[in-house]
């Protein structure tokens, strides 16, 4: 198995990618790789949330009707999870259903056609709470309490060489990709305590271990949490008296990171989240050659 040929070919767009000239440079970055690019569910669900459907959506989409061809969307999160531990096997990212109905409604937003936008607009707060209630990843207080134990756990038992080395390449001015940090969550000393909690939730040990070695959307999603998990230890953060709705903005970066490793890779201006991948990309390129 070789990790980059079985990558979705595409770049998953963080929703910091989505207006003026940052989306110019997106879309002549995927333009230039021959890629097309990937929305995640929860761009769609924070869009949503945020109530005026049609113009949120207008406002965060209106520069990519030159070629709705070029978008796609993912599966939510709840969605994915449930669909590799039935087939133990990695799920493709993409949703067809989600992925049409998005290209045509850009192709409305080119058209001037607000009307088609509003008709939307139900279907589209029905999927968002379906989504979110699968997901759970915009549960703010949930988030934050689970970082929480994880970091915890680092706290309790962590190596102090192991958070040397982290906050060494964490204030690298290079600021290239977390690599050693990568390598050190792809362990196999670390997938022991992820297959408890996958064992926790319901999975086999047996499935546990199997969605966990190969490159799976749920090894992925596990790993970025625990590597965040270390960066917070690494800084010295005990998250005991974090805003949770603020904290949530931090952790919802951790669900494109997770995407982009299903993927060719990942387009934000988000720097340690950019790190953070490529080092567990670079990790998956040695454990998956």
């Amino acid at each position: 198995m070789c990790f980059n040929a079985t990558r979705t070919q595409l770049l998953v767009l963080d929703k910091n990618a989505l207006r003026a000239s940052a989306a110019s440079t997106a879309k002549a970055r995927a333009d230039s790789a021959g890629l097309g690019v990937l929305v995640i569910d929860t761009t769609f669900k924070e869009i949503a949330r945020g109530g005026n459907w049609p113009t949120h959506y207008e406002s965060d989409f209106r520069d990519w009707t030159d070629r709705p061809s070029r978008m796609s969307v993912s599966w939510g999160i709840g969605e994915l999870l449930r669909m590799e531990r039935q087939a133990a096997n990695p799920a493709s990212v993409v949703d067809p259903e989600m992925t049409n109905r998005h290209r045509e409604l850009l192709a409305a937003l080119a058209a001037g056609d607000r009307a088609a936008l509003i008709e939307a607009g139900p279907r589209v707060l029905a999927e968002s709470s379906r989504m979110a209630a699968t997901g759970g990843e915009l549960n703010a207080a949930g988030r934050l309490a689970l970082m929480q134990r994880m970091t915890d756990v680092w706290w309790q038992h962590g190596n102090e060489d192991v958070r040397q080395v982290i906050r060494r390449e964490l204030e690298d001015q290079a600021g290239g990709p977390l690599v050693d940090l990568g390598r050190i969550v792809m362990t196999s000393s670390l997938r022991a305590p992820l297959e408890s909690s996958l064992v926790q939730t319901g999975c086999t040990p047996e499935l546990a271990a199997v969605l966990l070695s190969t490159p799976t959307f749920t090894n992925f999603l596990h790993s970025t949490f625990e590597a965040y998990s270390l960066i917070l230890w690494a800084q010295g953060q005990r998250l005991d008296a974090v805003n949770a709705e603020r904290f949530l903005n931090q952790m919802l970066d951790l669900d494109y990171a997770a995407y982009g490793l299903c993927c060719a890779g990942l387009i934000t201006n988000e720097r340690i989240i950019s790190r953070l991948e490529a080092g567990l990309r670079s990790a998956c390129q040695s454990l998956w050659p």
